[in-house]
């Protein structure tokens, strides 16, 4: 009984943690499944090339929209954490500062490589750089909301993302027989715009109007700021991205279909330390000798999901994998249990990250993570040439064990002192 009154207490103690992790994970939850979808669809609606040359401009609007929100995203949670500034013009200068950094990127892939969006013409060349502008407007509205500790706004743009997209891709699909890619451009623009403005709605009902007059001095210093913020960013999404492909390329094609699929469950173990270390990251700024005991919660919420989640994912993987065929089964068992046990090396890098964002280390922070992920390329390399997909697994796990040995130091620091961080100032910006 004591320990479940413990357990209650340590809940609502840190509500702002785990209501924010939760929605960041409820949006890949939901997400991923509604993505799917929007794809099978597209695929049975649309002939092949047109599905081809949609999915290859959203993803490069995806890339653009995220290299124009440049880590401006990651630097408004801390902004935002702190209070002490109005946070209406502090989302508002992140906002312009994406907005024409995504305009450059957006035009400049669309006039480098016309052909990415098929035979493109004005029209299509418009949608795709509109669409860039209006992703990264999402990826710093995003951000700025779980900055605010109302990460269910962020769960519920996503919702309306890809039902928007999902129904006017159907609506189109079904009663425009000659649609192509110009219709499917406008399917997910016009979904990204939707959950744009849903956002933006519910900024300014929570006293942040994103139109405010942006902040010039935090507008001067964001492009400094964001700088190590994005070393950190692009160096996650680097290994995320490079590990599929380099079992592709040095193992076989069949192979690398075989591990991306066990690659999709493991990104979904892994993400809920990352999305507890933001909301950490969020909070931790909040108010003064907190982030010890929310370090704890947080590290504690992650340990128990591993405890729990991991011994199940390793005993489910083939049935799990066999759900895209026995081949997928064949190939990607090993390498999903072998990497399964790396998630928890993976809770200590998380939080490393967090801890090194709230004590504004994140230069110290952008270098050793950048080291982890070449570190994590050249071990998966080193196994696939040796030992196909399990030794890409092999070296693969190596590393990340590596990371978290090194990343222990500076957690543990953390979680021994009680740091005595400034009293927010009161602002202007509402209570969110």
């Amino acid at each position: 009984m004591n320990a479940l009154v413990g357990t209650r207490h340590a809940l609502r103690a840190h509500r702002v943690i785990w209501s924010n992790a939760g929605s960041l994970f409820g949006a890949t939850v939901v997400g991923a499944p509604l993505g799917f979808v929007f794809w099978w669809a597209a695929a049975r609606l649309f002939p092949p090339a047109v599905v081809g040359y949609g999915s290859t401009a959203t993803s490069a609007m995806v890339l653009m929209g995220n290299l124009g929100s440049l880590g401006f995203g990651t630097v408004v949670i801390g902004e935002l954490a702190r209070r002490d500034r109005a946070s209406a013009p502090v989302v508002s200068a992140a906002l312009a500062a994406t907005i024409g950094l995504s305009l450059v990127l957006g035009g400049g892939a669309a006039a480098i490589g016309t052909r990415l969006i098929g035979d493109s013409g004005p029209v299509e060349v418009i949608l795709f750089v509109v669409g860039v502008v209006l992703t990264g407007v999402a990826f710093v509205l995003d951000a700025a909301v779980v900055g605010l500790l109302a990460g269910s706004v962020q769960l519920s743009r996503n919702v309306v993302f890809h039902l928007v997209k999902l129904a006017l891709l159907v609506l189109v699909g079904v009663w425009w027989w000659q649609a192509g890619v110009t219709e499917l451009l406008i399917a997910w623009v016009v979904g990204v715009g939707a959950s744009v403005a849903w956002s933006v709605s519910a900024l300014a009902r929570r006293g942040v109007p994103p139109w405010s007059r942006p902040d010039s001095t935090f507008l001067r210093a964001l492009p400094r700021s964001a700088t190590a913020h994005n070393g950190v960013n692009l160096g996650l999404e680097t290994s995320q991205s490079a590990i599929p492909i380099v079992a592709t390329a040095l193992v076989s094609a069949t192979a690398g279909a075989g591990f991306y699929a066990a690659w999709m469950f493991l990104s979904f173990a892994y993400i809920l330390p990352f999305h507890l270390g933001t909301a950490l990251f969020a909070a931790g700024k909040e108010r003064s000798g907190t982030l010890q005991h929310r370090l704890r919660f947080s590290l504690g919420i992650s340990g128990l999901a591993g405890v729990v989640g991991i011994p199940l994912l390793i005993l489910l993987a083939p049935v799990g994998l066999a759900f895209f065929g026995p081949s997928y089964a064949e190939l990607g068992t090993a390498p999903l249990r072998i990497l399964a046990v790396a998630y928890f090396p993976m809770v200590v890098w998380a939080h490393f990250v967090a801890v090194c964002r709230i004590r504004d280390r994140i230069g110290f922070a952008a270098v050793v993570v950048l080291i982890g992920t070449a570190l994590e390329v050249a071990g998966a390399v080193v196994g696939a040439v040796t030992y196909g997909l399990v030794g890409l697994a092999v070296g693969l796990a190596a590393a990340k064990v590596i990371e978290g040995i090194a990343a222990v130091p500076t957690v543990l620091v953390a979680l021994r002192t009680a740091d005595e961080l400034p009293e927010p100032v009161a602002d202007g910006g509402g209570d969110p």
